[in-house]
């Protein structure tokens, strides 16, 4: 059996760089791990596994990506000479996702949560790195078990910790203290902390159309309106392939606090197939929620009657599935809100 060569898996892996996110991608990038296994060209391979984790995390297959990291980790750990200061920042960068992207599958018990985090805090005091990306990601398991007030001692220790090149960027992160701030309250520093990002002085691929679903309800509690609607258009705009699922939820809750209940629906069936097709559960609860919140809305207004677009099939998700399937039924608005 004759394989590529390691220069050709090289074109390969160089080849997917400008390929949109989604399916397609990810298979191919899979094809090219497999063939580079097959061939035994360890350092290609660990190139593509770190390709195909970029792909698995905009892509909305964040379960797919222990397995990748898994592999990565064990050459980290080997020290082989290939192993340059390329593999070796991309897999203490992604650490971080792997860590945090735990608390998206309720299977996984809280122990295993617990000691990701302590393996990732000794990795990196080993590595001789500072500890404001550990700070954040213990934050965002802080919240997930105590929610945001009780969290407010980890979040404070995160954002007074001095940024690293491990940290994530400034714009993501300022999206993650708006985030923060809006839970506790503070609509207005949420805002003022928004403003860079929305105005385009800070931004990243994954900016503002991240920002803009974080600032909308803050946006509108503090009198904003106006600027609240034109935002709600321009990230309705800008939500795209590989957008993280919560990310849709933020518009539904704006249609349902302020009338606007049809514009919420026809939302709803744009983005519903998508939600219904992530492989993230907590994701898919949030975007439940705020669909749920915006159904009540509209049998409220006396619209129970509504049709819903029936959706595709959902892969199975034991309970949160049935949820999601019973929320997603053919059937009314009334029936799905019930």
């Amino acid at each position: 059996m004759s394989f590529p060569t390691e220069q050709e898996l090289w074109q390969q892996v160089a080849g997917t760089d400008n390929l949109p996110r989604g399916r397609a991608t990810t298979r191919r990038l899979e094809e090219i791990v497999g063939a580079a296994d097959a061939a035994g060209y360890e350092e290609v391979a660990a190139s593509a596994r770190i390709a195909l984790m970029n792909a698995y995390r905009f892509g909305r297959e964040a379960a797919k990506l222990f397995a990748p990291f898994a592999w990565l980790l064990k050459r980290y750990d080997a020290g082989p000479p290939w192993f340059s200061e390329f593999e070796r920042h991309h897999v203490l960068w992604m650490y971080k996702w792997v860590t945090a992207d735990m608390l998206d599958f309720p299977e996984v018990p809280l122990g295993r949560i617990e000691s990701g985090l302590a393996d990732m805090a000794g990795r990196y005091a080993a590595a001789g790195e500072t500890d404001a990306p550990v700070l954040g990601i213990r934050y965002a398991v802080a919240v997930h078990l105590r929610g945001y007030q009780a969290a407010h001692t980890d979040y404070l220790a995160w954002v007074r910790a001095p940024r690293t090149e491990l940290s994530d960027c400034e714009a993501c992160e300022q999206s993650r203290r708006v985030r923060h701030l809006a839970a506790r309250g503070r609509y207005e520093e949420a805002v003022a902390e928004a403003v860079p990002v929305l105005t385009g002085e800070s931004t990243c691929d994954q900016q503002p159309h991240r920002m803009i679903q974080e600032a909308l309800i803050p946006l509108l509690l503090t009198g904003r309106a106006e600027q609240a609607a034109q935002e709600h258009l321009r990230g309705v705009r800008l939500l795209r392939e590989g957008t993280h699922t919560y990310c849709y939820a933020n518009p539904l809750q704006v249609c349902a606090r302020t009338g606007r209940l049809q514009r919420g629906l026809d939302l709803f069936e744009r983005w519903a197939g998508t939600a219904a097709a992530t492989l993230e559960p907590a994701s898919l609860l949030v975007f439940l929620a705020a669909s749920a919140r915006l159904f009540n809305g509209l049998v409220g207004a006396g619209h129970g009657d509504l049709p819903v677009t029936p959706l595709p099939p959902v892969d199975d998700r034991g309970e949160l599935t049935e949820e999601a399937a019973a929320l997603v039924a053919p059937g009314s608005v009334a029936e799905v809100s019930s």
